[in-house]
This record gives C-alpha cells, structure tokens and sequence, in this order.
C-alpha cells in the first residue's frame, strides 16, 4: 500500500485487521532499514519529496496456555528447607525425546517447595494439548530414582486448555533414615567385634596363669 500527497508532518502507521481465531500473534514493524520493533503501530516523519517505508511483521502461533510445576524436597518423608537447585524440562512426546522447552531451573531458595510456570502452545484452534514434564540434571540427562533418592511425578503427562493450568509435582525424597540405620549398623559391628577380641584376650590370659600355678 503506498499512500502519496501527504503534508510534510508526522503520522501514525497502525496495522488493525492482523488477528486470526486460536492464534496468538506477535507484530512487528520496521521504519526504512531500521530494526524490527515490537508494536502494531509506527510513527513516521514526512518530509518534502520523501519518501518513507513501514513494514509490518505477523508472526503467528497456536494460543498460548501455561503449566505450573512444583518441586518438594524431602528427606526420610519430611519436606525439608533446602538450597540446592533443581532442573525440569518439557517435552512434546511421552518418551522424553522431543523437548517443548528449555531446561528450567528450579531455584527452592530455602524452601521446602518451589512453583514455576511455563508458557506452552494449545493445539490448532485452541485445542486442549498434552505435554510431558520431567526432572532432568543441568545437562539434560532424566533424574530416575536411585539407591538413596526416590522420585516421583504426579501428573507426569498435563492437558493444557485454555480455562485450566495443571500443575506437575515433582518430589525427591533422600533416604536420611537408611544412611543412619547403616552407620549405627557399621558402630554396632565394630563394636561386637571388639568386644569378641577383649573376651578371647581375657580368657587366653586366665589360661596362662592357671598353667603357671600348676608347674
């Protein structure tokens, strides 16, 4: 659209008629070479005998909804205030191979539990969608239950719409009590052991003085 006999002064350009039902859209425009800049509306300065181009940019997605995910940390069942940062990505496919996000830090900030939220696409024309959520490490790797830690997600798999955000919780819970229980099992033993040695010792010593007074 090119607009010609214009007083010298400034106008307002405004893209109007851009939106599409169950997309989200995000304008842009650029005045001459300059840089694109978010807004669906420029000012422009006309001068005599010039000339100027606004260029608008559409850039459409399905619309947006959100998930949040929580994060308890636990130890021997307890929630338990903590430092430490965890990581959680979300992911388009249910075999964790497709990621949808980033790797989402999760900073507890001397919490017990930690809640962040995530903006994700709804399906073609606001459909309700399905992501998966799960616990990785900074690099990427999935967090599984181990020897001392057990994890566990509920609702691993959430349906986004456009009137709920679910929420993913993600637990970690650290076996305190069993590290204790194999300390104190560690003492006990060493403790019977030494306690068989001084008995043995004692009745070695008792049978050298009895051949002693015999002779």
């Amino acid at each position: 659209l090119e607009l010609t006999d214009l007083l010298v002064g400034e106008y307002t350009v405004e893209e109007t008629a851009y939106t599409i039902e169950g997309k989200a859209v995000k304008v842009k425009y650029t005045i001459g070479n300059g840089t694109k800049t978010t807004g669906d509306s420029a000012t422009v300065t006309v001068s005599k005998d010039g000339t100027v181009d606004v260029a608008f940019e559409d850039d459409y997605t399905n619309d947006s909804g959100k998930i949040k995910i929580t994060k308890i940390y636990k130890e021997s069942t307890k929630e338990t205030k903590t430092d430490k940062v965890f990581y959680a990505q979300v992911f388009e496919d249910k075999e964790l191979t497709v990621p949808y996000t980033d790797i989402l830090p999760i900073p507890m900030m001397g919490k017990a539990r930690q809640t962040i939220t995530v903006e994700v696409e709804l399906g073609n024309k606001g459909a309700d969608k399905t992501y998966y959520v799960a616990e990785v490490t900074e690099d990427g790797d999935i967090v599984k239950s181990s020897g001392k830690m057990t994890v566990t997600i509920d609702n691993p798999s959430p349906t986004v719409t456009n009137e709920i955000v679910p929420e993913t919780v993600i637990t970690n819970d650290y076996d305190a009590i069993k590290t204790a229980d194999t300390t104190s099992s560690i003492g006990w033993m060493i403790t019977y052991c030494v306690s068989i040695a001084v008995l043995f010792a004692l009745l070695f010593a008792k049978k050298r003085i009895r051949l002693t007074k015999q002779y």
